[in-house]
């Protein structure tokens, strides 16, 4: 039939990929890509280079996603740890100020900078740690600067009852720390090149944390962020395995700095895409 597109293709217009397929009358119709049910970003080392003295969030991070959001877009963040440098009150002052400007509600998994005054820090935005419930999914932030890198008393017993409560009415479990708990106790792991390794700095991730995780039948998703201060450092880290993924981001070096974002379908996909910073370098 003269006209008619017997093939597929693909097209990109205004960033949205479409899908050209043939009609009746010889034309062809755009059927635009299936949109996420919802969609996030995780991102962390936020004030960026190794031993600098911050004033708000990193401004490549902040310049990317000004320039990138519209095309993103996302219905909340996760701050995966070291917001600020120092944890004065006005660095914290510029955060906030940064956090604004971002057009979206973000929430935090403090990192041990952050955690250099707490009752600053908690005085700000509450407890450290903390979960909440999004469209069929749950999601839990923890601190892993209390005890040192363990999640232990009164932070397990609050991961317990978390997942104890709504795991089961969940598609899908996201848990947030900022240290990289898992590259330690795993042989296959550990090699990964994390920011910072304080001395007789423990995990119970594996032992403990692991294995309440697995006993639940959802797919889980564990995000960190305590990578890419520096170039020695690695900047970003993608394993799955069975129904558990891991995943850790970072920035700062200025070589491959990211975010990710995670868009979440309803058919129950989740992707996973890592976003260069502007200014990075592969």
């Amino acid at each position: 039939m003269q006209g008619v597109v017997s093939s597929w293709r693909t097209g990109c217009v205004l960033g949205v990929a479409v899908v050209l397929t043939a009609v009746a009358t010889g034309g062809v119709r755009a059927e635009p890509a299936v949109e996420p049910v919802y969609s996030f970003f995780v991102a962390g080392h936020l004030y960026g280079k190794a031993r600098s003295r911050s004033r708000g969030l990193y401004p490549p991070f902040m310049q990317t996603w000004e320039q990138k959001k519209a095309d993103l877009g996302a219905d909340f963040g996760i701050f995966t740890g070291d917001l600020v440098s120092h944890g004065t009150e006005s660095q914290w002052n510029h955060v906030r100020h940064d956090i604004a400007r971002l057009g979206v509600r973000v929430h935090i998994a403090p990192g041990n900078h952050d955690m250099l005054d707490r009752v600053l820090y908690e005085r700000q935005f509450g407890h450290s740690y903390s979960y909440f419930r999004h469209a069929k999914d749950l999601f839990i932030l923890l601190d892993t600067e209390i005890d040192n890198g363990l999640i232990t008393g009164l932070q397990m017993q609050f991961l317990e009852t978390a997942l104890e409560r709504y795991a089961g009415s969940a598609e899908h479990i996201y848990i947030f720390m900022h240290r990289v708990l898992w590259a330690m106790g795993d042989p296959d792991k550990r090699r990964i090149a994390v920011n910072h390794l304080p001395k007789q700095a423990a995990s119970n991730f594996w032992t403990d944390v692991e294995p309440l995780l697995q006993g639940y039948d959802r797919p889980v998703y564990v995000f960190a962020g305590d990578l890419g201060a520096e170039a020695t450092r690695d900047h970003y880290f993608l394993d799955q395995d069975g129904k558990l993924t891991l995943a850790a981001t970072g920035m700062g070096s200025g070589r491959d700095d990211n975010f990710l974002h995670v868009s979440v379908f309803a058919d129950q996909r989740v992707v996973i895409n890592k976003i260069n910073l502007l200014s990075a370098t592969d």
